[in-house]
């Protein structure tokens, strides 16, 4: 029979043979045995996302990192102020941002989340769910600048999170401005008024550089660390600067001008202060240059010239070669993207066809359609949106921004209104395009787009368009009660053809479809005279005609144009049981004017819609939990599982695409994907779904243990670990076995409200937040006793833990981290596994030397059991290679054996696994573990797994 023990570095306790924990000072005994002091410290985290909550808030719920759109995030659900007012936010990396706002939970449960073909959705049991998705369209909206300039250009700072733009006129007092964020804007002071044309940031030196196309060379550049102190530089010649860029890998800056000969059109810089002229390609009106890093190259475009000089190419920003542009336009900018290895430029004339052009290299140019022929003063590329974006400097709103995913198809983009907009940059860290303007007043000057997450209601999200094949129309006549036929008028596109109304108290209009439905739109709706007054009813299953609900009432004596009727699906809703054929097993909805306008009015046509199916099909309980599995989602409510067609979020459908979980309590609590299984915990059974449709499943009750807390389940390589009610268990189909029986003592006192898990790196943690422990064990070391059954596993255990939810994306994205979200007074997340504070008594100066010995293992004759097993030492890997020594001893050091373990230089955890030899039969067994190496090393903790052996 194989079991398992345990060292506990953390806690100071050992587990015996009889299942119970034993103080390390009464069985513990030995030489430097740290028990009380440096192994009982908070270790192995530290600090990981920045300041973004504030007092009082809770989190409610988090989701595992999602790839989105190319870009590796997690949710977050944050009641604000623990007020139950929940709202939506994202981490890219370790700043939080907030997504749209416009739909939010209004409850403070915890929510839970499910992801599939790039959309979240999200659910608390209580609120209608959410679902968080990319909007593939820009949505711009405007800023008030510090003040009415006109602005030329603006980049972004990282490492001082800043946007700073510069102006062409004013005095210095007003001729850059600052913004944290896109939306508050400050004006400050430049080094001398200048007509200021281009800036960029240079991280490694953290410096602003600004070049201006007028002035003396003594006041061309101007350069500040912050966007506040300003201080004016000499550039290498007065000539018309256009267009300054930085490059981190040869620390330069390079700038182009407009004017002059060829020997003083460009002028590089290592420093932003001392400038040196360099030979342009040919003496062109140099527009815009960028660099790209992994060409290690210089590419600027010129506004004139022919097609063969128009492009100029450096690797070093001195010596530069004309390359062939793919037609003569004016390029008025040019930009880089890596993750396409692709520049991209566009310019202010031209035809469609030919103003933009691409090239992998700088040297060969393909010409590109643009979405319209504006004129396109500015592009930039967004890493994270996998996108181009350009504003132009002409032409109407809804065609001077265009966006592209790959620099060959664009799409035109709605500005946040209609100016001369010159110069865009993106933000990172914000997620945020920001754009400047040369025109417009204060308010309008600037215009931000946020990323395009966004968040919805999701059965808004499932609107279903009724077909018109499957509805009627007409006129209500409120005297004998008459409902006259006018689907034709009010299906076509014929203007004002469908009546709505007549003058007459109680007329109305009404709709019949052979599916529910419970929002209208009326489409070009006249104005009504007078002051109308309405009811909108639906016919009930009881047939009698009810009121309905309202979500969205229409103004009928608003200006023309559209109005949208929208109720809250009423489960009674039934179908026409009178004699009119028109209307005969139709659902049907009415409105009466009890009030009618001075005189009829119409609308052109009418459109049919379903925006509250899920409702529908789940009534009034809402999914309490969701799951991905299989390209689907699941959605629990109550003890049905509803599942959505393949690779979709839109489409549910109800008791035809769902499963019933009978027995084991009222609701489904939980669900594991597990090697092609669904696992169904309830609160007493567990249940294994096969399958993605009724044409081919196999549901099984598999075992009457349930699961006591809803994330505390975990699909870990071979086995589902779950905690039930009786400690924790493995389940793998055939068997359930509880594992926790070698610390049930102690894991049965525990608290376990919230408890959570994960499995990550080969390692199954289970946090007891309540009790601010965490248990963690490796399921290869999992052994059952075959006379009882029950399992074991050789765990580590550490307190001072508080983790109420884990994120991690099992070795995908932010570098395999595992975090910790922590709800304390104000929340935080720290990073596990990592952190100075996990050097227990190790140092620049200091040795590790820790002894442990074990007097319950004794040998009294040969007749009886012998132990044989293997040490699992968790040790913190060295900045530089460290060996730890390793000595294993018996008979009270009668016998030993040493061994070295090897630590290699890294920034991690290491498990070293040391198989006790035979010779050392368990009798007072000790383990001894030294580093005198004087290296930055570190121990965490030592499992003991042993074996009994008859003779």
């Amino acid at each position: 029979m194989r079991t398992a023990s345990l060292i506990d570095a953390r806690a100071g306790y050992f587990v015996d043979e009889a299942y119970e924990l034993i103080p390390a000072n009464g069985l513990l005994k030995g030489e430097n045995c740290y028990w009380r002091d440096g192994l009982q410290q908070r270790g192995g985290h530290q600090p990981y996302a920045t300041a973004t909550y504030s007092a009082s808030d809770v989190i409610r719920g988090v989701s595992r990192r999602h790839n989105i759109v190319n870009r590796w995030i997690n949710i977050e659900a944050i009641d604000l102020n623990a007020s139950g007012n929940v709202q939506f936010y994202y981490r890219a990396t370790t700043a939080l941002r907030a997504i749209d706002a416009s739909y939010t939970f209004r409850t403070g449960n915890k929510v839970y989340f499910g992801e599939i073909d790039g959309k979240i959705v999200a659910v608390n049991g209580v609120d209608k769910p959410a679902i968080i998705y990319y909007e593939d369209a820009i949505t711009w909206t405007s800023r008030t600048s510090a003040s009415a300039r006109q602005w030329f250009s603006v980049c972004w700072s990282p490492e001082l999170s800043l946007f700073c733009a510069v102006a062409y006129d004013g005095t210095v007092g007003v001729q850059v401005m600052t913004s944290p964020d896109g939306t508050t804007w400050t004006a400050r002071t430049s080094a001398s008024a200048q007509q200021w044309r281009s800036i960029c940031w240079s991280p490694e030196l953290t410096l602003f550089c600004a070049v201006a196309d007028n002035g003396a060379a003594g006041v061309q550049v101007m350069s500040s660390p912050d966007g506040i102190t300003w201080t004016s530089r000499t550039s290498a010649s007065a000539q018309q600067w256009r267009s300054v860029c930085w490059s981190p890998e040869l620390t330069l800056f390079c700038a182009v001008a407009f004017n002059g000969a060829a020997g003083v059109q460009v002028m590089t810089s290592p420093d932003g202060i001392t400038w040196t002229s360099r030979t342009s390609a040919s003496a062109q009106q140099w527009q815009s240059v960028c660099w790209s890093p992994e060409l290690t190259l210089f590419c600027a475009v010129s506004y004139n010239g022919a097609v063969g000089v128009q492009v100029m190419t450096s690797p070093d920003g001195t010596t530069w070669t004309s390359r062939t542009s793919a037609s003569a336009q004016e390029w008025s900018s040019i930009c880089w993207s890596p993750e396409l290895a692709l520049f991209c430029a566009v310019a202010l004339n031209g035809a469609v066809g030919v103003q933009v052009m691409t090239s992998p290299d700088g040297t060969t140019w393909t010409s590109r359609t643009s979405a319209s022929a504006q004129g396109w003063m500015s592009v930039c590329w967004s890493p994270e949106l996998m996108l181009f974006c350009a504003i132009a400097d002409n032409g109407a709103a809804g065609v001077q921004v265009m966006t592209s995913p790959d620099g060959t198809t664009w799409t035109s983009r709605t500005s946040a209104s209609a100016l001369q907009w010159l110069s865009i940059c993106w933000s990172p860290e914000l997620s945020l395009f920001c754009a400047v303007a040369y025109d417009g007043a204060v308010g309008v000057q600037v215009m931000t787009s946020p990323d395009g997450l966004t968040i919805k209601n999701l059965e808004a999200y499932d609107e279903r368009d009724r077909d018109e094949t499957t509805w009627n129309a007409g006129q209500y006549t409120v005297a004998g009660t008459v409902y006259t036929d006018d689907t034709t008028d009010a299906q076509d596109a014929g203007a004002d053809d469908f009546q709505l109304v007549s003058s007459t108290n109680g007329d109305g209009f009404f709709i019949a479809c052979t599916h529910t439905f419970n929002k209208v739109v009326l489409k070009s709706a006249q104005q009504a005279a007078g002051s109308p007054v309405a009811v909108y009813e639906y016919y009930a299953d009881d047939s009698t005609w009810k009121s309905c609900s309202m979500v969205t009432t229409p103004t009928w004596t608003a200006a023309a144009g559209d109005r949208t009727i929208e109720f809250n699906y009423p489960s009674d809703m039934g179908r026409w049981d009178g004699s009119e054929s028109i209307l005969t097993n139709r659902f049907m909805f009415r409105v009466r004017f009890t009030t009618a306008p001075t005189g009829a009015f119409s609308c052109d046509y009418a459109t049919v819609h379903h925006t509250q199916y899920i409702t529908q099909i789940t009534g009034s309980d809402q999914p309490h939990y969701v799951i991905a599995h299989n390209s689907r989602l699941w959605l629990a409510v109550g003890y049905i599982v509803y599942y959505s067609p393949p690779n979709q979020v839109t489409g549910w459908r109800g008791l035809s695409e769902s499963e019933y979980f009978l027995e084991g309590g009222p609701e489904i609590r939980s669900m594991v994907s597990h090697k092609g299984y669904l696992v169904v915990f309830k609160d007493n059974a567990i249940y294994a779904f096969y399958g993605n449709s009724l044409d081919s499943f196999l549901r099984k009750k598999m075992a009457d243990v349930g699961i006591e807390e809803i994330l505390s389940s975990v699909s870990g390589g071979e086995e589902v670990y779950y905690l039930s009610q009786d400690g924790v268990r493995m389940f793998n189909g055939p068997k359930n076995i509880r594992v926790s029986k070698h610390i049930k003592s102690d894991i049965e006192g525990f608290t376990r409200t919230g408890a959570v898990a994960i499995y990550y790196k080969g390692e199954v943690w289970l946090s007891f937040p309540s009790e601010s422990k965490l248990l963690v064990f490796d399921p290869a070391t999992m052994r059952v006793d075959e006379e009882t059954g029950d399992g074991a596993v050789s765990f580590f255990k550490f307190t001072g833990y508080k983790v109420d939810y884990f994120i991690n994306c099992n070795g995908k994205g932010d570098t395999k981290k595992l975090l910790a979200v922590v709800n304390d007074s104000t929340p935080y997340i720290a990073e596990l596994e990592t952190g100075t504070n996990d050097k227990d008594r190790a140092g620049s100066n200091v040795n590790i030397d820790y002894r442990f010995k074990t007097n319950y293992f004794a040998l009294i004759n040969i007749l009886q059991e012998k132990r044989y097993g293997i040490a699992k030492f968790k040790l913190k890997e060295a900045t530089a290679e460290t060996t730890y020594a390793l000595t294993l001893e018996a008979d009270g050091g009668a016998r030993t054996k040493s061994a070295n373990i090897v630590v290699a230089l890294g920034t991690g955890y290491y498990n070293h696994v040391s198989k006790i030899p035979y010779e050392l039969d368990g009798y007072n067994l000790a383990v001894e573990i030294r580093n005198n190496q004087l290296q930055d090393a570190g121990f965490r903790g030592l499992s003991l797994e042993y074996e009994k052996k008859e003779f």
